[in-house]
C-alpha cells in the first residue's frame, strides 16, 4: 500500500497551525514509515494541483479498477490523477477543519456551492479519524462518507526532558481565569508555561513540551485536546497530573423578587432556611468525597486506567492537591539529578508498559484500514 503525504499540510510552521493536528501528522508518519507497520510499503509527498477541484469531484462518479491498490491519505489535497484508485483518508482533527482548509488552499467559494464537498467525499472508501471529539463533531457527514474511529492514537515525542520546568495543558476555553491562578501558584516551584486551546505550532513549542511534569487542566473527550492528551504525556515519560475542572456549583433556591416575595408565607420562609442551613452543615468528609466523586466523573475512565498503573501519574481535585504532587514530583527529579543518574529508574521500569499501549493503538489503527 502507498501513503500519500499532503504537502500542504505541513508547509510550515504558520500562525494558523494547529499544534495538535501537526504533532499527530508527525506520529502517525513514523509510524508508517517505519518497520512496525505491515501496511505501507511506500510513501511519497502530494501537493495541490493547478487544476479546478471539479476534476477532482467528477472523480466520483466512476468506480475504481477490480483490483485496484489501496492508497491512504494523510489529509486532503486536489490532486486528482492520485485519486484513481481505491482511497482512504485519514483527518488529524475534524472533517470540517480538513474541508475548510482545502477549501481556503483551493480556492473554493463555499457561499456559492456550499455542498461542494460530497463529490470530494465519495472519492474515499472510508475516512478513518484519530479521536472520539474529532467523530462527534464530524457526525453530520455520515451520510456521504463512512466513518472509521482509531482513537487514542499515540503522539510520540523525543527522549529529552528539562526537569527544572512545569507545563499547563488546558483543555477548556473557558478556564482561562482559573488557569491563570494554577500558573501563579506553581510559579513558586519552577518555570511554568502553557498551551490552551487551538494552541498553534510556534518554535518554542517543542521546547515547552520537554517540561519534566505536565499538567492537564479540564481534559474531556467531549472537546478537542490540546497538543497532547494525558495518556500522551504518560507513554512519553512526563510525570502526568490531571486535574479535573470543578463542577459548576448547584444554585442555591433563588432569591424572590419584591413582587413574588408577598406569596411566600411567612412559615414557609422559615422552613426554607431551615433546610439550607441544614444543607451546609454536612460533615466535611460527606461533602469532600462527594467532590471527589464529582471530579473524578469527569475525568475518562481510560485515562483514569492509565494514570492508575503508573507510579508518575496523578489526579488532583483542587490547587492545593496540585501543589503538593508536582512539588513531590520535583523532589523525586531533584533526587535523581543530584544522584547523576543517567536513566530515570521510576520511569524507566514502565518502558515495557508504554511500548506495549503504543502498540497496541497501532494496531487499533491499522485494523480500521481496510485490505
Amino acid at each position: 500500500m502507498k501513503m500519500l503525504l499532503s504537502a500542504a499540510a505541513t508547509a510550515g510552521t504558520t500562525a494558523d497551525s494547529d499544534a495538535r493536528s501537526l504533532l499527530l501528522r508527525r506520529s502517525l508518519r513514523a509510524y508508517c514509515g517505519s518497520s512496525r507497520q505491515p501496511l505501507i510499503t511506500e510513501t511519497e509527498a502530494l501537493a495541490d494541483a493547478k487544476t479546478p477541484v471539479t476534476v477532482l469531484e467528477s472523480l466520483s462518479a466512476f468506480a475504481p479498477p477490480k483490483h485496484a491498490p489501496l492508497v491512504l491519505f494523510d489529509g486532503l489535497v486536489n490532486a486528482p490523477e492520485a485519486h484513481l484508485g481505491r482511497n482512504v483518508l485519514v483527518c488529524m482533527g475534524t472533517l470540517q477543519a480538513e474541508l475548510q482548509s482545502f477549501a481556503e488552499r483551493n480556492g473554493v467559494d463555499t457561499k456559492a456551492a456550499p455542498l461542494w464537498w460530497k463529490n470530494i467525499l465519495r472519492n474515499y472508501e472510508r475516512i478513518i479519524l484519530l479521536d472520539n471529539h474529532a467523530l462527534a463533531q464530524s457526525a453530520g457527514f455520515a451520510p456521504w462518507a463512512k466513518l472509521h474511529l482509531a482513537d487514542n492514537f499515540p503522539v510520540e515525542l523525543g527522549p529529552k526532558r528539562d526537569a527544572k520546568r512545569i507545563l499547563i495543558l488546558n483543555h477548556d476555553p473557558d478556564a482561562g481565569e482559573a488557569v491563570l491562578s494554577l500558573h501563579d501558584a506553581l510559579a513558586q516551584l519552577g518555570e511554568v508555561s502553557v498551551l490552551g486551546p487551538h494552541s498553534v505550532m510556534t518554535e518554542d513549542l517543542e521546547h515547552m513540551l520537554e517540561a519534566a511534569v505536565h499538567v492537564h487542566y479540564g481534559y474531556s473527550t467531549h472537546r478537542a485536546a490540546t497538543a497532547l492528551t494525558p495518556i500522551d504525556s504518560l507513554i512519553n515519560g512526563f510525570y502526568t497530573i490531571v486535574m479535573a475542572a470543578p463542577q459548576p456549583a448547584e444554585p442555591l433556591i433563588k432569591e424572590k423578587t419584591a413582587a413574588e416575595a408577598f406569596t411566600i408565607p411567612a412559615k414557609a420562609k422559615v422552613l426554607q432556611k431551615t433546610s439550607l442551613s441544614k444543607k451546609s452543615s454536612l460533615p466535611e468528609k460527606t461533602k469532600s468525597s462527594e467532590k471527589t466523586k464529582a471530579g473524578l466523573q469527569e475525568v475518562p475512565t481510560a485515562v483514569l486506567h492509565e494514570i492508575r498503573n503508573r507510579r508518575y501519574g496523578l489526579v488532583v481535585e483542587d490547587s492545593s492537591e496540585l501543589l503538593e504532587g508536582v512539588e513531590r514530583f520535583l523532589a523525586r527529579l531533584a533526587m535523581f539529578d543530584r544522584d547523576k543518574m543517567a536513566i530515570n529508574p521510576e520511569l524507566q521500569r514502565y518502558d515495557r508498559m508504554n511500548e506495549e499501549y503504543i502498540a497496541a493503538m497501532h494496531s487499533h489503527f491499522t485494523a480500521q484500514v481496510p485490505a
